[in-house]
């Protein structure tokens, strides 16, 4: 998740070797991932997979081949998953036919990263209609619907349909 941060450590093999022990470190990209001079990783702004390289100060037998280690790091949106959903307005309970009413919702948490949901009427559908995305919920003025009809409007999420809840209107 972008922001969050984690410390590689390096391992010797053979552990009791007389090499300097001390790396160099690099990204193979910063906006994915950065690297500290000590080994600690960032996750940068942009998803995706950066690879972590530890690079050994000191030469192989050979006098010329630094060791390398690498680590591939993988950053994805983080997800916060929506809790709860309240109707927050409109808090009256009566309508009238031929009114119109604005639904508003809010989420829990209120940092959820699952935003979505839906409007529906789960009850006295023939005395209205709503607009499933925009939650404008309208009576419908030749409804023959009896007065104290009543008019449930559920709001769901699109994420988990377990998460609803609802307001009823007696007309």
């Amino acid at each position: 998740n972008p922001g969050l941060t984690g410390t590689l450590t390096v391992t010797y093999i053979p552990s009791d070797t007389d090499a300097a022990k001390s790396v160099t470190w690099a990204t193979s990209d910063s906006s994915v991932a950065t690297v500290s001079a000590e080994g600690t990783v960032t996750a940068g702004t942009t998803y995706g997979t950066a690879t972590i390289t530890a690079t050994s100060t000191a030469f192989l037998a050979d006098g010329k081949t630094h060791a390398t280690a690498t680590c591939t790091v993988n950053v994805t949106e983080r997800i916060v998953p929506v809790t709860g959903i309240t109707i927050t307005s409109p808090t009256q309970t009566t309508v009238n036919r031929g009114d119109s009413l604005q639904m508003t919702a809010s989420l829990t948490p209120a940092d959820t990263t699952q935003t979505g949901y839906t409007w529906s009427i789960t009850k006295g559908g023939t005395a209205a209609k709503i607009d499933a995305s925009s939650g404008l919920l309208t009576v419908n003025k030749d409804s023959t619907a009896s007065s104290g009809t009543q008019i449930e409007v559920t709001v769901t999420s699109t994420s988990n349909a377990a998460i609803k809840a609802s307001r009823t209107f007696t007309v």
